[in-house]
This record gives structure tokens, C-alpha cells and sequence, in this order.
């Protein structure tokens, strides 16, 4: 669906990441959906929202909310394999031998494949919205050159009230987003 949107010009894709694990409903994330869509609805245009998270709750929530227009990277809510250090390969302060690392790398594969596939999602979709300390949503939504990028980068409440993203619809400069990055 997220691919054949692509070539129907009167289909808008967002891309919606969100990082928090513990959110079940991502507010300023679906704030700037719910007005971008009044926006672009108004102007009979037809929206589809790739939703990329590893919380269950908030796809299962949102699948409920927008049905059909919402698209997730599974097809269901589902969860996602995160890959880092291991409790089961310690012991104490030091680390046990591990004998068999079959189902070690097979997670590792499968974690690294979901990855580049929502990276690879996020890239065919028209405007982004992402998570404030995630570069996850960035790199997916730059992956594909577009000459004039729209996204938007939410502020979880950080820098005081989320502005109207309907009311600034080329999205937040770039340079917010380079900004954070480099620490500036």
C-alpha cells in the first residue's frame, strides 16, 4: 500500500516514528498527524501513516484510532528485537563463555534486517514526523533525495507547547536537525 501511494499524487505518506518504548499514545506525534491530515484532507488529498515503533500499545492504539490509513512495517502491531549487551552472557563482573551463538546471531540478523527495513519504509514517505533524540526517524526520511524535505521533529515537552505543524507546512528547518546532532 505504502508503495503503490507513491505514485498517486493525490495519496500523502507520513512517516511517523516514535522512540518512546513506554508511550501507549505518542501525543505530540499524533497531534501533528491529526492536523496535518484535517489539512491535507480539506484539500482532498488522501493520507497513509507509517507508524515505526517498537511499542506494541501504541500500534495496537493507533490501528484502532485511523484503521486503514494507518500502515505498520508487519502489517500488525508487533515488537521489535533489540540488540545490545546481553544479560544471559554475564555472570557477576565477569562474562561466561557462551558455547552456542546460534540464536544470538540469528536475533542480531533478524534485529538488523527490521532496521533496514523501516529505514527503507520511512524513505518512501512524503513528510516525517520523528522522536526529539532519535536519528532513526532522520536517516529514514533522508534516505531517499527529495529536494525540499519536510519534517518535523517533536519536542516531548521539552521546549514548551508543540506549535501547529498544519501552520508550518514545509516542517522544521533542517538545521534543527543538524543542530542536535552535532550539539550546537
Amino acid at each position: 500500500a505504502l508503495f503503490a501511494a507513491g505514485k498517486d499524487s493525490s495519496v500523502i505518506r507520513f512517516g511517523v516514528q516514535v522512540r518512546n518504548f513506554a508511550d501507549p499514545k505518542a501525543s505530540e506525534h499524533f497531534k501533528c498527524v491529526d492536523e496535518l491530515i484535517a489539512h491535507y484532507e480539506s484539500a482532498d488529498k488522501k493520507v497513509l501513516i507509517l507508524l515505526v515503533s517498537a511499542n506494541t500499545q501504541l500500534q495496537t492504539n493507533m490501528k484502532k484510532k485511523y484503521g486503514d490509513k494507518l500502515v505498520l512495517p508487519n502489517g500488525e502491531p508487533s515488537g521489535v528485537i533489540q540488540v545490545h549487551d546481553r544479560a544471559e552472557s554475564r555472570k557477576g563482573d565477569s562474562f561466561k563463555a557462551m558455547t552456542d551463538c546460534s540464536a544470538e546471531e540469528k536475533r542480531d540478523r533478524q534485529s538488523m534486517l527490521d532496521s533496514a527495513r523501516d529505514v527503507h519504509l520511512l524513505s518512501h514517505t512524503d513528510i516525517q514526523i520523528v522522536s526529539r533524540d532519535s536519528g532513526f526517524g532522520v536517516l529514514g526520511g533522508l534516505s531517499r533525495p527529495h529536494k525540499d524535505p519536510i519534517m518535523y521533529k517533536m519536542h516531548l515537552g521539552q521546549d514548551g507547547p508543540t506549535p501547529n505543524c498544519a501552520n508550518n507546512l514545509a516542517g522544521d528547518d533542517l538545521s534543527v536537525f543538524a543542530d542536535t546532532w552535532s550539539g550546537l
